[in-house]
């Protein structure tokens, strides 16, 4: 119970105000739900009456984990089973397994033979997002919600629109944030807005929003300290951990944007009318039929349809087709966040995102964007030999004084 409290230390002193605000007791801890992939529907999770907490796994096990898996298999799998052996999820209601790529697939036959801790449900997600996979993602939004009602939920049309709508705020809100980093210089270090981007996927809907509050109260920033002249980066890829977006800060690197599977592709906005941005542009045309505030929605089927278009449609990560609509969002990210590169941090053996570097190393070359691929283990960053990687990549690419894109 104590572990599961712990997860203010994420900012270890970027916002000192925080570890006060989330070290109180989760009243009852069998109520939360555990999940692992961004794909996973929370806002089912939450119109149950559960609450959902993001598993980033742990290290402390991994090498006993690579006993029941692959050792080559992706090291952020391998470590959230480690972390279930450390005995930190007993008592909990469970987790819910997203079938999203044969790594989260071979976790969900472990986690059911290897620990103790209840599977709900497991969602197996399309890579395509037409017709017949709508009709499929229907069918395993509903799976989901028949899973958390054996486990003791009741979704209704109320409840679900409540956990929508909240959703929404808690985004939007993230979503004002993100917009302070178009300043130049920008306005909340790469490391500090993650360590929040990842709080808020273990919190509560109204711990989320004292959160997102948490940088509007305290004025943080460190324009007192960096300047115009830092260079600015977009970070994209797979799980990251957070001591390579310290080591960026360490090199005077500001990321602008984190779109990892950590921070950003969990908290971008769903809103249609965002009004700035690429994501606004994509997200318009997810939403051919229902109303972004689901005004007038009376039926439950009409809210399950929303929320199976939306996680279909959103911005893509690695795994789902077409590859193209992807790489065209990174490009334009990086225009848009005034970025002079895109870092592309991959843990090792994600074959997703492995492949899709290629393709994105040429479109990103192409519009005269620097890139740079880091391949690594979760959790563990090599210091010594990343910071000299990181050093030549900014020198190679950066100048005082020089524009951004």
């Amino acid at each position: 119970m104590a572990t599961l409290r712990k997860y203010g230390n994420f900012f270890n002193g970027v916002w000192p105000l925080v570890k006060d605000l989330v070290k109180e007791e989760i009243p009852l801890q069998s109520k939360l739900v555990g999940w692992f992939c961004t794909y996973t529907p929370l806002e089912v999770i939450v119109a149950a009456g559960f609450q959902p907490f993001r598993i980033f796994g742990s290290s402390e096990r991994i090498a006993e984990a690579g006993v029941y898996l692959p050792p080559n298999l992706c090291p952020y799998v391998r470590a959230c089973l480690g972390e279930a052996f450390l005995g930190r999820f007993d008592g909990i209601a469970g987790v819910v397994l997203v079938h999203s790529c044969n790594a989260m697939g071979q976790l969900a036959s472990a986690w059911r033979r290897y620990t103790n801790v209840p599977v709900i449900a497991e969602v197996h997600i399309p890579r395509d997002s037409d017709s017949k996979a709508m009709v499929y993602m229907l069918s395993q939004v509903r799976s989901l919600i028949r899973g958390l009602e054996r486990a003791g939920g009741t979704v209704t049309v109320d409840s679900l629109l409540t956990a929508i709508r909240t959703s929404w705020a808690i985004r939007a809100g993230w979503n004002d944030l993100l917009a302070k980093q178009r300043r130049v210089p920008a306005f909340y270090s790469g490391a500090g807005l993650s360590r929040l981007g990842r709080s808020l996927q273990r919190a509560g809907p109204d711990q989320a929003k004292a959160l997102l509050d948490l940088p509007r109260q305290t004025e943080y920033s460190d324009t007192t300290t960096r300047t115009g002249n830092n260079p600015r980066f977009i970070l994209t890829g797979s799980v990251v951990s957070p001591g390579l977006l310290d080591l960026l800060d360490s090199v005077g690197a500001d990321v602008v944007y984190d779109e990892t599977c950590s921070c950003g592709r969990a908290l971008f906005s769903v809103c249609k009318d965002v009004k700035h941005g690429v994501e606004g542009a994509l997200l318009e045309s997810a939403f051919p039929r229902i109303d972004p505030n689901c005004e007038g929605a009376s039926e439950l089927d009409t809210l399950i349809e929303y929320l199976a278009s939306w996680y279909l449609n959103r911005i893509p990560c690695a795994r789902m087709k077409p590859a193209g609509q992807r790489i065209r969002y990174l490009v334009s990210l990086a225009k848009e966040y005034s970025a002079q590169g895109v870092i592309s941090s991959v843990v090792k053996f994600c074959d997703p995102y492995l492949y899709e570097q290629p393709l994105l190393r040429q479109a990103l070359l192409k519009e005269g964007i620097p890139y740079l691929l880091i391949e690594h283990e979760y959790e563990v960053v090599p210091e010594g030999r990343l910071l000299t990687r990181l050093e030549a990549f900014i020198e190679k690419t950066w100048r005082p004084g020089r524009s951004a894109i």
